[in-house]
């Protein structure tokens, strides 16, 4: 009977399992480069240093990505490749594809066409709607004046910028 106790404990008591190794991403590219399209119009164009993607639940993560998009998304004919508008960079991008929602991270930088440049920790952006936001604060300058701000939303498709409160802002590049 002491063997048969000996054996049911033996039996009962495993060795401590590891924790399960950290699931390697399904696909892995290098230096990706992208063209978004809505029908035939171009809306973006994008790079990144990497780029992870899990096939099961389309999920990206992108390093050292910038995206360039157009000045304007509304009808008329633009010439081929012209892509002007805003650059966005950031050392972080998440996000995933089937529902088309990206988060910056780690310093999300813009600059337009014009020179005006702007800086937030943290950005979003909805892929449907094509509306960039954050509640980060957010720093922006252009050539004579300076703007900071406790959170944005960039309408693309009307190039409309709407800044969250308090909101300081200087001309000449100073804050009053």
């Amino acid at each position: 009977m002491p063997l048969a106790i000996l054996l049911l404990l033996g039996a009962a008591c495993e060795a401590p399992r590891e924790a399960p190794a950290p699931r390697r991403p399904e696909v892995v590219l290098a230096r990706v480069q992208m063209r978004s399209f809505r029908g035939e119009r171009l809306v973006a164009v994008g790079w990144a240093e990497s780029l992870t993607y899990a096939r099961a639940s389309s999920d990206v993560e992108a390093e050292q990505a910038s995206l360039r998009m157009p000045r304007r998304f509304g009808p008329g004919p633009r010439a081929p490749g012209d892509v002007g508008g805003v650059e966005i960079r950031a050392p972080v991008v998440d996000g995933n594809l089937a529902t088309q929602q990206l988060e910056g991270r780690g310093g999300v930088h813009a600059r337009t066409a014009s020179g005006v440049t702007g800086f937030t920790e943290r950005a979003r952006f909805d892929g449907p709607t094509m509306v960039a936001s954050g509640a980060d604060p957010v720093m922006v300058r252009g050539p004579q004046y300076v703007l900071d701000a406790h959170g944005f939303t960039f309408r693309t498709v009307e190039d409309d910028f709407e800044f969250g409160g308090p909101v300081h802002s200087g001309v000449g590049g100073k804050l009053r």
